[in-house]
């Protein structure tokens, strides 16, 4: 299991994610179901992840999390 895998677990039921705003790049969702009770998603090649973040990220930490996702996705 690559750690990218363990940082950002797969969203397996893809329900109505919300759109929220795009941050370097990557474009994060509310979860459907959990709302803000779960941290919120981004959308990688057409698969949503949890992001990590319960509040909008600035744009350091989104690159940041760009980046992790390209050395282990």
């Amino acid at each position: 299991m690559t750690v990218f895998n363990d940082l950002f677990a797969d969203v397996k039921q893809q329900h109505d994610h919300t759109y929220l705003d795009t941050v370097a790049g990557i474009s994060f969702y509310e979860h459907g179901k959990y709302g803000d009770e779960c941290s919120m998603l981004f959308k990688y090649n057409g698969t949503f992840y949890y992001s990590g973040f319960y509040d909008k990220p600035n744009w350091y930490e989104a690159e940041e999390l760009k980046y992790t996702v390209r050395q282990y996705a």
